[in-house]
């Protein structure tokens, strides 16, 4: 659940994002105009897998106030997330995850231009000098958590957990929002082992944190996942939506 010390702002932010979000939601698939264009099996995919997230999209947003769909960007899967954020639906949610990138600061401030021009919410992976671009909020990977637990909340605040007592510390530091990996079975080397649609189901309903689904999302089981939380993706996300 969202802190209540900063309703006014989590508000602002949410809203900005859910509006344009609902209005891509219940748009009618209009992407295939023109003569015979869809014929074409790979494009008859991609209209029918834009199907299936917006229709994720419209079911996630009963679960809350944040973007029920996020874009994480990832060095190796996703090298260009500049060019993949032009393509994302207005109101998507964003996590620049840098990794310490020598150019972090000058793709992030572009990215934070794209974003005020796309209505999305942009995060970044906690750097001291992202602080200073003020964007729309920081996240949290497990190493910085002791710097975490004593910040003064600027924006969102979100982080990752791969276990229910993962999810119960982040309480402790007021997280808008739980990352939670890997639901299904993952193409990042890092990732853990695929919990299960049930696991994460049992999580969702035994914390008061707002989860979202991340690990292995993608346009065949988006569905089922946004009957409980928000998602998110890295590949599957770039993949579905680019021109």
């Amino acid at each position: 659940m969202s802190p209540a010390w900063r309703p006014t702002e989590l508000a602002a932010l949410a809203m900005r994002a859910r509006t344009s979000l609902r209005r891509w939601a219940i748009s009618s698939s209009t992407e295939c105009m023109g003569s015979g264009a869809c014929v074409m099996k790979g494009v008859e995919t991609r209209l029918t897998q834009k199907r299936k997230m917006r229709m994720a999209v419209r079911c996630a947003q009963r679960h809350g106030t944040l973007p029920p769909a996020w874009f994480l960007t990832d060095p190796d899967r996703t090298p260009d997330p500049i060019e993949i954020m032009r393509t994302l639906p207005r109101g998507f949610g964003v996590i620049y995850r840098h990794f310490g990138a020598a150019d972090r600061m000058d793709t992030a401030m572009q990215m934070k231009a794209i974003a005020a021009q796309r209505k999305l919410l942009l995060l970044a992976s906690y750097d001291p000098e992202m602080l200073r671009l003020d964007l729309d909020g920081i996240h949290w990977p497990r190493w910085s958590w002791p710097v975490a637990r004593h910040h003064r909340p600027h924006g969102l605040m979100t982080t990752s957990a791969h276990s229910h007592r993962q999810i119960a510390q982040t309480a402790r530091m007021c997280m808008d929002a739980v990352f939670v990996s890997s639901v299904f079975r993952s193409k990042s080397h890092s990732a853990p082992t695929a919990m299960g649609l049930r696991r994460y189901a049992l999580l969702n309903k035994t914390t008061r944190q707002s989860l979202i689904a991340l690990g292995g999302i993608n346009a065949l089981n988006v569905q089922s996942v946004s009957r409980y939380s928000a998602f998110a993706g890295v590949e599957a996300i770039a993949d579905i939506f680019e021109n």
